[in-house]
């Protein structure tokens, strides 16, 4: 399945098995596709209190929770 701009996650697992999920550590996780070197990268806002706290490239995580 594809990602697609402003689609909201639920949550997303670290190759470590952490987690970061919508509800616990966050308001919103949502996806934000932007230019790579070679193609369009999907990269994972991370939301709380009206303001991004973090910004994730897909590429380096193990996997994501869907609404």
């Amino acid at each position: 399945m594809a990602f697609e701009n402003g689609e909201q996650l639920a949550g997303f697992y670290f190759e470590d098995g952490q987690t970061l999920k919508v509800g616990e550590q966050c308001d919103a996780i949502i996806v934000s596709m932007e230019n790579g070197q070679m193609a369009i990268v999907p990269w994972f806002e991370v939301w709380k209190d009206g303001k991004i706290i973090s910004k994730w490239n897909a590429a380096k995580l193990e996997g994501v929770l869907y609404i």
